[in-house]
């Protein structure tokens, strides 16, 4: 969808306090909820395939299903867009001027695939169960107004403002379960439940605000924004469970669950003046330009397996803002390795004056604002308990491959020509990344044989890997400018940067026999990559300045706070190891260097 207003190559007059408004709005809303509900006494298999995109061109669901599974980007982009222009034009109000684009895009995708077997005899009740969910929910949107060329002339205000806010909020559940009940303690009832999702969640935008090259004379504030506001909110869970067995051994039970989830956010805000020869505010008439960008992504993974013998889990789960999305095998081998083949698009912000004559009779401000904030919960627990008169056995496996990366800056600046301002004038630019990373890696596998001569065994195994990467950059300047002020003259950077990470791996083996041969397992790793990068730079050069006090701040907060624990716990062997790198101000390097 699409909407475009726009006064082009035209004289327009408004008297007796008419005022000019040229207003475009977009709003896109998609929701989608999806059941997939299988139930058997033996084999259970449900499977669900689900595309749903705002602001990308259709395409076949091989190509869809390619995309997904392999992160690859065989789709169109076609953003949701919303244009407000006025060009070439003359414009005389006797009221206000706004120029106003607004985009609002929404998608909402409920997923719910349950696979279940239950099958209930005497003897020889066995269970199978499948479940398969493949997602991919994709946004884009975004929103422009501008003045270009000719001339803007209004007894009231003038707003050039550009809004966009894309958002996703996907929900993904999926349970495979395999519970066989056999009456007789005698026979073998053997469970397999497996349980598979891919989840592809990606959002967009862009808000833009500008004059270019139009002269303007203004009896009352001026204000030039471009607002951006990219949400993405992601659940997914994944559960397999089997039970059966008998009291005797000799049953098969086994679950795995396998995840991969993959969440970015893109997105920018820019306003500026320039290439204009006279822009004027009378009647303590303000100039005011500010783009704001907010990206925030709020992801919970959470895989969960359960046996009466064997649990196998795996996830693997990326979220990133500010950085171009790539293949799954790209993305793998950057959290594996700690290589930087990901390319880095900064959730961007700017605000500048350039090149233009702005003469304020109240306050000039400056201002770019970017706030990328990223909060992930990553959870795989498997576990492994059978029980019996002997001949029990467990195993369990969980692993983790977790990657979040932030990427942000926010540059706000005046460059060429001349400001004047009644009173202050003010070059701001304020950068916050911050990540919140939970990941846990839990498996346990517990026997328990009454006869104390059963010769049972019991393995967990647990591993993870996790990167977090926090970059943002905060610059303002005013730079080969003639600046004048009846007030103070500031200008400042401001960064803050913060990553918490907290990471958690256990693995325990515990049950077997007293007097049996059996054995007791238990081994546990954990690989840790944390680091900071952030500057802020803020400066004068090369200007002249006629005013009252002159401020020029800088500020560089980084913060990283970094918990990891590694617990192993067995009967007979436990072998845990711990690799742990954090750094702030360091470049990223291989896991290997």
């Amino acid at each position: 969808s699409a909407a475009d207003a726009h006064i082009v190559d035209s004289d327009v007059a408004a008297g007796s306090g008419g005022g000019v408004t040229v207003e475009a709005e977009n709003t896109s809303t998609l929701d989608a909820k999806i059941v997939n509900a299988t139930t058997s006494g033996a084999v259970a298999v449900g499977a669900t395939l689900a595309f749903n995109t705002i602001g990308w061109e259709p395409q076949n669901t091989i190509f869809n299903l390619i995309d997904t599974l392999l992160g690859t980007s065989i789709g169109t982009e076609q953003p949701s867009d919303v244009s407000a222009t006025i060009s070439n034009s003359d414009i005389d109000a006797d009221g206000n001027i706004v120029v106003q684009a607004s985009s609002t895009a929404n998608l909402t995708a409920e997923i719910n695939n349950k696979a279940d077997a239950s099958a209930s005899a005497l003897v020889g009740a066995t269970g199978a169960s499948f479940g398969a969910v493949v997602s991919m929910n994709k946004v884009s949107s975004a929103a422009e107004a501008y003045t270009f060329g000719g001339s803007l002339k209004a007894n009231g205000t003038l707003t050039v403002s550009a809004l966009d806010s894309p958002v996703i909020a996907a929900t993904v559940s999926l349970a495979s379960t395999a519970q066989p009940s056999n009456i007789s303690p005698f026979s073998n009832g053997n469970a397999a439940g497996a349980a598979g999702v891919v989840a592809l969640n990606d959002v967009r935008g862009g808000a833009e605000a500008h004059v270019d090259g139009s002269t303007a004379d203004i009896n009352g504030n001026s204000l030039i924004q471009a607002l951006e506001d990219a949400t993405l909110n992601a659940t997914v869970t994944s559960e397999a469970k089997t039970s059966g067995g008998n009291t005797f051994g000799g049953s098969i039970s086994i679950a795995a669950s396998g995840l991969i989830a993959t969440n970015t956010v893109l997105s920018s805000a820019i306003a500026y003046i320039a290439n204009s020869t006279h822009f004027k505010t009378t009647n303590s008439g303000t100039v005011t330009v500010n783009a704001h960008n907010t990206s925030i992504v709020n992801a919970e993974v959470v895989n969960a397996i359960t046996s009466g013998a064997s649990a196998i889990g795996a996830t693997i789960a990326f979220n990133t803002i500010g950085w171009l999305p790539q293949n799954i095998l790209f993305n793998t081998i950057d959290a594996l390795l700690g290589t930087s083949i990901g390319t880095e698009q900064p959730s961007d912000v700017k605000a500048y004056i350039q090149n233009s004559t702005v003469n304020a009779a109240g306050a000039v401000a400056i201002t770019a604002q970017s706030t990328a904030d990223l909060t992930a919960n990553v959870s795989n627990k498997s576990a492994a308990g059978s029980s019996g008169l002997t001949g029990q056995t467990g195993s369990s496996f969980g692993a983790i491959l977790a990657m979040n990366r932030v990427s942000s800056a926010a540059k706000a600046y005046i460059s060429g020509e001349s400001a004047s301002a009644g009173s202050t004038l003010t070059v701001s630019a304020k950068d916050k990344p911050g990540i919140d990373a939970v990941v846990e890696v839990i498996s346990t596998s517990t026997i328990d044989s009454t006869s104390p001569f059963s010769d049972g065994s019991a393995t967990g195994f647990a591993g993870a890997i996790v990167m977090n990467d926090v970059r943002g950059g905060a610059v303002a300047y005013i730079d080969g400018a003639t600046v004048n002020a009846s007030g103070n003259v500031g200008v400042e950077a401001l960064e803050d940067a913060t990553l918490n990470a907290e990471l958690t791996t256990e693995a325990e083996a515990s049950g077997a026999a007293e007097f049996g041969n059996g054995t007791e397992l238990a081994a546990n790793g954990l690989i840790a990559t944390n680091l900071v990068l952030s500057a802020a730079s803020a400066y004068i050069n090369a200007s002249t300045c006629t005013c009252g006090a002159v401020s020029v701040n800088a500020q560089n907060t980084a913060n990283l706070g970094a918990t990891l624990e590694n617990a192993t716990s067995s009967g007979e062997t436990g072998i845990g190891a711990t690799l742990a790198f954090n750094t702030i101000g360091w470049e990223p390097q291989n896991l290997l260097f």
